[in-house]
This record gives C-alpha cells, structure tokens and sequence, in this order.
C-alpha cells in the first residue's frame, strides 16, 4: 500500500483528494493545523506546523508522493498580509520540497497552484504561486525530484470555507 501525504489535507480541495485517494487504497496522512470533520477513521491525521522542517521530514517518512495545498488563499488577506504570505505559500512549500529531496522514497510532488500565478490580479497570492511554481522546477532540474503542478481556476462545492468566492 503505497503512502501519500497531503499538507492542508483538512482543507477544501485537500479534503477531497484524501478521500478518493482512500477510496483508491492509498495509505492517507492528512498533515495540517486542523483536524476537518471530513477526515475518515481510516485517515491517519497529524497536526503539524507547515512552518516545522524537522515535522515535515517526519511526516513524510516512507511516503510515495506528497501533495501540499496549504496557501494563504484569500486576495484580501495576501494583500493584507504580505509576509505571512510568503512564509506560508514559498518558505513552507520549500521547506516540504527539501524534506521531499532527502527523503528517497518519495515518488511525485504534487502542488496546488493556481490561475493566478499567470495573472496581474493575484497580488502577493499569484507572485507566491508562481515563485514556488519556479522553485519546483528548480528541485526537478537539480533533484530530480518528480512533481505535478495543478492550476486551479475559481472552485466551489460543499466543502468550501467562507472566503471562497467566485469574481
């Protein structure tokens, strides 16, 4: 049974990505700040500071890929909070990708990016995805580490948090 890790696993897309994974025989760790309402019994849950490299190695222990949908979302926050921003949307999401190059076992990363990153709107937002958009490419073409880049457009459904909204 091979072992996919999701950071922000709680979260909206997250969320549904940990069940169709379980539902495909995926051992599931759902790592995040918050434990969802959503997560199965046979979901393993692990709190943990994205921000923590030492609890981003461990969570990653013997995983086969890696997806992190962790991010600063909301335009009004990125523009309110330049910073934590950054932190949470570049420096976290390389602090996995490091765990990710010492860890040999790990298959594919996979990022949640998003349409912003190619837009002029998306403010500290876009900029953030797209730096970690060009960071991934940078640990593929010194690493070899494997990875996906999804670019989500304005998504909804049942699970979505209060600031989700479509412009």
């Amino acid at each position: 049974m091979k072992k996919a890790v999701i950071f922000g696993g709680s979260g909206f897309i997250g969320s549904y990505v940990a069940d169709e994974l379980t539902r495909r025989n995926y051992k599931v760790v759902i790592a995040d700040k918050i434990k969802s309402q959503y997560i199965k019994p046979e979901q393993e849950f692990i709190q943990i500071d994205i921000l923590d490299f030492n609890s981003i190695q461990k969570a990653i222990e013997n995983a086969s890929f890696v997806y992190n949908f962790v991010a600063i979302a909301n335009l009004d926050e990125s523009i309110n909070k330049p910073m934590e921003t950054m932190q949470i949307n570049v420096m976290a999401n390389m602090n996995i990708l490091e765990a990710c190059r010492k860890n040999r076992t790990i298959e594919r990363f996979i990022y949640a990016s998003s349409a912003y990153a190619l837009s002029e709107d998306g403010s500290f937002y876009g900029i953030s995805k797209r730096t970690s958009e060009k960071i991934i490419e940078e640990y593929y073409k010194r690493y070899g580490l494997k990875y996906s880049i999804i670019r989500y457009g304005s998504i909804y459904g049942e699970r979505e948090s209060h600031n989700n909204y479509i412009l």
